[in-house]
């Protein structure tokens, strides 16, 4: 499948909302554009004219993400923040290997907290959205076992129940930014967090958290 089929999926999912989002964009996103698809609102390439970002922030897309986006082997930040997405993240996005941002962000993004695979991982943010559950135990695997590349995980304005995994202190060990603040989590801060030494803020709030804060998360220069 060509670049701009896998794009124009974007446009086959939307939902009529007032003046739709395609219809707003100056350059491209629409089947008879004949304007080269590296030009297109929101879309960045590589030197060789592979798809590299993709950004529709703020743009009112209505519906779903399509899984084909995960068939843009070259893809590595997509930014799909504020907008009217919902459904939950296809497994094609998950399972990319070389994605490096991910946003969705105020959305209302449903199911469980996802674990992403690829090794080079480094931002992944959905606060803001309609997940639910427990957080997988298996957390610690998102960008692989014993990853190095993620720094920014967050959680934050869910309906994330259960404890907070373990594993978090495996998750990497450049996290500098853990928000899992205003979800319905409860028990204990568990003092695996303790082992991410770059960790540079950690937010909780709003939880149903007990028990003392792990000496090992006390150290000056993060930020509570």
């Amino acid at each position: 499948m060509q670049q701009k089929d896998i794009l124009l999926k974007f446009v086959q999912g939307r939902k009529s909302n007032g003046t739709s989002w395609v219809d707003q964009r100056n350059k491209g996103w629409h089947h008879n554009s004949t304007d080269a698809v590296c030009t297109w609102d929101g879309i960045t390439c590589n030197a060789s004219n592979n798809i590299y970002a993709i950004n529709l922030k703020g743009t009112n897309y209505t519906g779903t993400i399509p899984p084909e986006i995960g068939s843009l082997d070259h893809l590595n930040h997509l930014y799909l923040s504020g907008n009217n997405i919902y459904g939950a993240i296809p497994d094609s996005i998950l399972s990319h290997k070389k994605l490096t941002h991910f946003d969705a962000s105020e959305n209302k993004v449903r199911g469980e907290t996802p674990i992403f695979q690829s090794p080079k991982i480094q931002v992944v943010n959905l606060s803001r959205n309609q997940l639910t559950g427990k957080i997988p135990d298996n957390i610690g695997d998102t960008g692989g076992k014993k990853s190095s590349s993620l720094l920014v995980f967050d959680l934050k304005y869910n309906r994330v129940s259960g404890t907070i995994p373990k594993s978090f202190g495996d998750i990497s060990t450049n996290l500098m930014e853990l928000d899992l603040s205003n979800n319905k989590l409860f028990g204990k801060i568990p003092k695996s967090l303790g082992k991410l030494l770059k960790m540079q803020g950690i937010f909780l709030s709003n939880n149903k958290l007990h028990g003392p804060i792990p000496s090992q998360l006390l150290h000056s220069d993060m930020e509570q």
